[in-house]
């Protein structure tokens, strides 16, 4: 498997797809890309999407942190809560951060990250989407 990123600090988008597939313990390869104009042509290389987070899995490309997380929970059911309930908070909580006015309002970097605050940076790669208190930052 290969993702395609911009840059997990910034990218909550590209960050999101980077810690489904850590949590899952999928090995992946990497590819971070600049987000910056010059750099769409490149992007275009791995999918005619033109943006990113790009999940190359052989011969099938998904584009999109949504659709990448509902990829990996077709190929692993682990990745959402098994309760109905819960699995439809975890959805809506991504969702969320997938409309760009609801995201000014969220945080935005790693950096920001209140779990690394209180536990450094495992604590965002240590939980699994089905046992997180949904916070923002996905």
């Amino acid at each position: 498997m290969l993702l395609v990123i911009g840059n997990k600090n910034y990218s909550s988008w590209s960050l999101r797809s980077w810690i489904a597939l850590k949590m899952l313990g999928v090995p992946v390869d990497k590819k971070r890309i600049a987000l910056r104009p010059e750099t769409k042509a490149e992007i275009l290389g791995y999918s005619s999407a033109g943006r990113v987070p790009i999940l190359r899995d052989g011969d099938t490309v998904v584009w999109g942190s949504l659709a990448i997380l509902e990829y990996l929970a077709e190929k692993r059911p682990q990745l959402w809560p098994s309760d109905p309930a819960q699995r439809a908070k975890a959805r809506s909580v991504a969702a969320v951060r997938r409309d760009p006015r609801e995201r000014a309002a969220c945080l935005t970097t790693l950096a920001e990250c209140p779990l690394l605050a209180e536990s450094g940076q495992s604590a965002c790669l240590n939980v699994s989407f089905a046992n997180l208190p949904f916070h923002p930052i996905l």
